[in-house]
């Protein structure tokens, strides 16, 4: 059997990484825009009450709010 080194790894992909580069590149400007054009509220800002909720329920609640 033989083996091939790839080398070092040149993207860090833990979760811990991934978190801040969502946070810095995408999370951070959304809440920009919404302090913004004050368009926010506690539920924009931060989905908690998704949490443990099924498809169907985060359809009906929230289907509203998407620009499609």
């Amino acid at each position: 059997m033989e083996t091939t080194d790839l080398g070092k790894r040149r993207f860090d992909g833990s979760v811990g990484y991934l978190t801040q580069l969502w946070k810095d590149k995408y999370a951070k400007k959304r809440v920009a825009s919404l302090l913004k054009n004050n368009r926010y509220s506690l539920e924009t800002l931060f989905y908690d009450d998704l949490i443990g909720d099924d498809w169907e329920n985060t359809k009906e609640r929230y289907i509203a709010q998407v620009g499609r």
